[in-house]
């Protein structure tokens, strides 16, 4: 787009005309350049979700583990997405073809070189395929006193992957993993016994001052900096 600008200025002895000349060229040229960049701001919405064989993931808040790209823009930098601890995630865009991409060694899964292609218009869900190292399966909390015990079991998923510890945590808000917690008990692989069986953490909560807690199981594979986790839970201490 090219804009022409076609001026006629006299010269004049009146220093009073001279400067308003001067003035309306300067306030002719800033309208033309508000008008030049005056375009509509993104509308279109993308929600989504990390999932396994349709079961909702769960990692630490705010975890960047996707890349958005636009084909066909030169230069175009990638849209960092990330994620909430229930594995979803959103944001506003322009109308277009988008590819996604998952960072490798980000998350908790094994690595996949899958672009995953689609269109945005209007709006798009799109439900985007981690494979887990280990998942977590019939997590149970339960209160006796003033003691929670957790019992859960493990699905190991990558074969070529070993276990390094479970974790129960707690918080005092909905946010809980290694980042957002109140206290944590570990259990490293080395005092697992069978990790096909069930698994049973335990935390004494006497100290705690509010009427409830938020509870939720960390899983560490070795050598993957990140843990996966289930569901957060709140527990009700009164």
């Amino acid at each position: 787009m090219q804009i022409h600008f076609w001026l006629e200025i006299r010269f004049t002895k009146n220093k009073t005309q001279m400067k308003t000349i001067i003035y309306s060229i300067f306030l002719l040229l800033i309208c033309a350049s508000c008008d030049y960049d005056n375009y509509d701001p993104p509308k279109s919405e993308l929600t989504g979700q990390l999932v396994f064989k349709g079961d909702p993931v769960g990692v630490r808040q705010g975890l960047n583990v996707m890349r958005l790209y636009e084909p066909g823009w030169e230069n175009f930098e990638p849209i960092g997405l990330n994620v909430k601890q229930d594995g979803s995630f959103s944001a506003t865009l322009f109308d277009g073809n988008y590819q996604l991409v998952l960072i490798k060694g980000n998350g908790p899964w094994a690595d996949q070189a899958d672009t995953i292609n689609f269109q945005v218009k209007g709006s798009k869900t799109l439900d985007v395929q981690v494979q887990h190292f280990f998942m977590i399966r019939n997590e149970k909390f339960e209160l006796i006193d003033s003691t929670l015990r957790s019992s859960f079991n493990l699905e190991h998923i990558v074969g070529n992957t070993n276990l390094q510890y479970v974790s129960l945590m707690i918080g005092e808000t909905m946010l809980v993993d290694n980042q957002f917690k109140a206290r944590e008990k570990r259990l490293p692989v080395g005092e697992i016994q069978d990790i096909s069986q069930s698994i049973n953490l335990e935390l004494d909560l006497s100290d705690v001052k509010q009427d409830f807690v938020f509870a939720r199981i960390g899983v560490k594979t070795q050598g993957n900096p990140e843990l996966n986790f289930s569901k957060v839970q709140k527990i009700e201490l009164q």
